[in-house]
């Protein structure tokens, strides 16, 4: 016969006056937090008592009840009665109700009631916020009724903009209040479904100096928006000053390293640097981090064309290739210390402390490089007409104009789809969950720094064999093609193999730096780098577009382009990199280049 379920029962309730309650020492709360006494006063004079009190008889050493009660588990409730009693405000026979405890102990009554307590999610606040804001409310009278600033209120209120879907991903844990509230810049739920869609999923790799301060722009970007009231336009102009003034200065800071070499540029540059963060992080206004922003971008210019004309200046021509594959595989590396060091600092120094701590950083690295590097001033620098001269002359170079497009298409390509798309292909075309893309990402992220040591380590060994880096780029961007082509034509392959390819031709500008390095001489080596790295930034942000260009020419189903679309668009790079494969290696009835650019030093 089973046995009846044993039915519990309720603590009896009563009212009790309340010169007849008594503060508990049995109350595990200590520490003062939350809502003042004060602030909870207001509250109860306001709607009046919400919850009972928890209380127990008060008994005379031969276990009588007194008539007294003592409270041990709702001891703020209790004080701020107390207060409006003080304050003439509340009667001190006014009948409270109270739920009275007989069993157990008076402790574990206050843990519990302390323990089991819930905060409100900020999605529930938020719903909460917006019924009485319907209801007549204005934020400034919210904020002051739930003892909250009205900024608080405000931020909530922001949701209302968002898409409920993404509302249920935050709800889920799927995504944090800051990314949640990033999306609160537009109104337009598609697009930021697409957005989400393309940001959980994307990652970004550039050399080391410039990726750091473009990574900390997306990791603060919410707290700037929140902070100045930027909508998304004013997001990315704030975001594409960087590009702007890290592109013009490429040729002018490529003359300069010729005539002063990278020893005084780099370390005038990283003072740029430590100007602009110490301005971005005291700015009150939007034109000041827009000013910040360029100067940042300005002295992140010689970051790879500083390193790049230094191993030129101190080593051999013949190991340059491999030192330049070396370096390449570090700056790959800052996306790594660019992310999380910075996030986990935010929380507790904020984005004006992190950006104050990069500025000391960068002001340090400029002395240390000043006062340590050794000088590399060039014996006969060049003069400023002259230096112009050359650069006229390495933009009409039929020889620049024959590595120039090759190295833009492959190396731009390569960046934009890293960047971006390859992302979106995993979940639009593979159908990857979130597991797996971020395990193809991080394949992509190692055979990028792998791929440039590689690159670096071919060159020198094949250069022993009489093979030289414009034969290993040719070859590389064949296989480049052919990459492109499994993922185009769906190829039998592991997504793995193609996109490990792909990603470790971002590496190939070892190998155009190391064609350049060989046509041009030393003391033009800072203009010519810059001329080409114009070209990969270029191509990489125009083909990263155009190719967004292209998909936006599809309705995307349920949030995902089709695979034609996507196969198109690659397709539409893979025949500019085959048109610039063939021009790189049709034969040319011309001079041996270093021939020609010795005659035209003479010429100056």
């Amino acid at each position: 016969m089973a046995k009846a379920v044993q039915k519990i029962k309720l603590s009896p309730s009563r009212d009790i006056p309340f010169n007849r309650l008594v503060l508990s020492q049995s109350n595990v709360r200590r520490v003062k937090a939350g809502v003042s006494i004060e602030q909870l006063a207001e509250s109860i004079a306001l709607r009046t008592l919400l919850q009972s009190l928890s209380v127990r008889a008060v008994v005379d050493a031969d276990g009588q009840e007194t008539g007294m009660f003592e409270v041990p588990a709702d001891g703020r409730r209790y004080r701020a009665l107390e207060l409006l009693v003080k304050q003439k405000r509340m009667a001190k026979t006014q009948p409270v109700p109270c739920v009275v405890r007989d069993d157990g102990l008076a402790e574990d009554d206050s843990l519990a009631e302390n323990d089991e307590r819930l905060g409100l999610h900020p999605l529930d606040q938020f719903r909460a916020f917006q019924a009485l804001h319907d209801g007549g409310m204005s934020e400034e009278e919210i904020a002051a009724r739930h003892f909250v600033t009205p900024a608080i209120v405000k931020q909530r209120l922001r949701l209302a903009s968002v898409s409920p879907k993404l509302h249920e991903i935050y709800a889920d844990d799927g995504m944090t209040l800051d990314q949640l509230m990033a999306f609160s810049v537009t109104g337009d739920h598609a697009r930021q479904e697409q957005v989400w869609d393309n940001v959980s999923r994307s990652q970004l790799d550039e050399p080391y100096v410039a990726f750091l301060f473009r990574t900390i722009n997306a990791l603060i970007a919410t707290p700037l928006a929140l902070e100045f009231g930027l909508g998304a336009g004013d997001l990315g102009l704030l975001t594409s000053i960087y590009f702007l003034t890290f592109a013009a200065a490429q040729i002018p800071v490529g003359i300069v390293l010729d005539r002063d070499g990278p020893r005084r540029v780099q370390s005038a540059l990283l003072l740029a640097i430590a100007a602009g963060s110490a301005l971005f992080a005291s700015s009150d206004s939007f034109w000041g981090l827009l000013g910040a922003r360029a100067l940042i971008g300005l002295g992140v210019a010689a970051a790879l064309t500083a390193g790049l004309q230094s191993l030129i200046l101190w080593f051999p021509r013949e190991r340059v290739p491999l030192l330049n594959g070396v370096m390449i595989t570090i700056g790959a590396l800052g996306a790594v210390t660019a992310t999380l060091p910075a996030e986990l600092l935010l929380p507790s120094i904020g984005w004006r402390g992190l950006f104050n701590l990069l500025a000391a950083l960068a002001a340090a690295c400029a002395v240390m490089i000043y006062l340590v590097v050794p000088d590399d001033t060039p014996a006969k620098p060049t003069k400023k007409e002259a230096a112009l001269a050359s650069l006229r002359r390495i933009y009409a170079d039929p020889g620049f104009w024959r590595l120039a497009p090759l190295s833009a298409t492959t190396v731009g390509t390569a960046w934009a789809l890293h960047g971006l798309w390859a992302a979106q292909w995993f979940g639009d075309v593979e159908g990857l969950d979130h597991t797996a893309l971020v395990q193809h990402l991080f394949a992509m992220a190692v055979a990028l720094c792998v791929g440039a040591l590689i690159l670096g380590v071919l060159i020198d060994r094949l250069r022993r064999r009489g093979i030289g880096p414009e034969r290993l780029l040719s070859m590389v961007t064949v296989v480049f093609i052919a990459a492109q082509l499994a993922l185009i034509l769906r190829w039998p392959l592991p997504s793995y193999i193609p996109w490990a390819i792909i990603a470790a031709v971002g590496a190939a500008t070892a190998l155009s730096f190391a064609v350049l390095a060989e046509n041009v001489p030393r003391e033009l080596a800072g203009g010519a780098n810059g001329a080409l790295n114009v070209f990969h930034i270029g191509g990489a942000f125009v083909l990263q577009y155009a190719t967004g260009v292209v998909l936006q020419q599809w309705e995307p189903l349920a949030g995902h382009y089709p695979e034609i679309a996507y196969q198109t668009a690659f397709a539409l790079n893979v025949a500019l990199q085959v048109a610039a494969w063939i021009w790189f290696v049709m034969p040319r009835a011309l001079v041996r280049p270093q021939a020609r650019w010795q005659q035209r030093l003479s010429e100056l």
